[in-house]
């Protein structure tokens, strides 16, 4: 127990089950060879600023195709550009179709507060 007094927001229940979730895929994901983790550091899971996508930068930091990842994830093209360009936010099931596309960054690497 981390002796915790405060129950949890719907927002950080949200994101420690997107974690674990993630956490499961990528322990089960074929091409991984050992087991892995997402961090995601205190900062992100909490606080009174709005939680925002940084998907647009690390997408472009890793140099990915929007092409690429189309073809990985089925998204529609308008999806993932309205996403790299940082105007939307993914919903859960569109982040869990990108993260393997995207090589299973931490939670940090594509938000921020």
């Amino acid at each position: 127990m981390s002796g915790r007094k405060e129950p949890y927001t719907v927002e950080e229940m949200l994101v420690m089950s997107a974690e674990k979730s993630i956490a499961h895929m990528r322990t089960n994901h074929e091409d991984l060879k050992s087991t892995v983790y997402i961090p995601a550091s205190l900062s992100l899971l909490s606080g009174e600023a709005k939680l925002q996508t940084t998907i647009n930068k690390y997408i472009k930091k890793q140099n990915f195709r929007i092409k690429a990842i189309q073809k990985a994830t089925n998204l529609p093209n308008a999806t993932l550009y309205t996403i790299a360009s940082g105007e939307r936010m993914p919903s859960v099931d569109t982040l869990f179709k990108l993260l393997p596309a995207l090589g299973f960054p931490s939670l940090d690497e594509l938000f921020t507060r």
